[in-house]
């Protein structure tokens, strides 16, 4: 894919108006996707979605929230796992990377007369193992998250992440590093 761009299509107060409840708001560009080793006679044979690699490049992602809007009654966030075994479409991805990516989140609260912002530049990510066949008979079976990204322009930080993928577990690993 050439470039894929996602615009919200209502202005910010227009949009949290008709959301009623705390949501996000996306704003998202990037200037080049790319599949390989996409497996059509899995799809074909058992409509399995099978993609070796997908590549992001270039991603810019802003994201909103409006604290000032209540919760939505009963929502709760689902973990990366159970996100998983939800999927209607059974699918396997042996890796994502995200490169020279840029992410910044905003929220506003009551107590506040301007939104908070944290930016991360210069963002990196892989991800392996995204799969919806669960759980995965292999015990040793996980999703994992590396990222490495520049926070506000000013320090350093490595992210990992593990989510084991057998069995019902919600379990995860965080181990991160950051510059001085």
């Amino acid at each position: 894919i050439d470039s894929l761009q996602v615009i919200p299509r209502f202005e910010e107060r227009e949009f949290f108006e008709k959301a009623r409840y705390q949501t996000d708001r996306m704003k998202l560009f990037s200037e080049r996707i790319e599949a390989h080793d996409f497996r059509f006679e899995e799809w074909i044979e058992d409509q399995h979605l099978h993609c070796g690699r997908i590549d992001v490049m270039g991603l810019q992602l802003e994201m909103f929230r409006d604290k000032t809007y209540s919760r939505k009654p009963g929502d709760l966030k689902p973990m990366p796992q159970d996100m998983l075994r939800s999927a209607k479409q059974m699918f396997t991805i042996d890796s994502v990377r995200l490169m020279h990516s840029f992410m910044r989140y905003g929220e506003f609260v009551e107590k506040s007369s301007v939104p908070g912002v944290v930016y991360f530049d210069d963002l990196n990510l892989k991800m392996y193992n995204l799969c919806s066949k669960l759980p995965h008979p292999d015990p040793n079976y996980a999703l994992k998250v590396i990222l490495d990204a520049q926070v506000m322009g000013e320090s350093r930080i490595d992210l990992d992440i593990v989510f084991p993928l057998h069995g019902n577990t919600h379990n995860f690993w965080i181990n991160a590093s950051s510059e001085e």
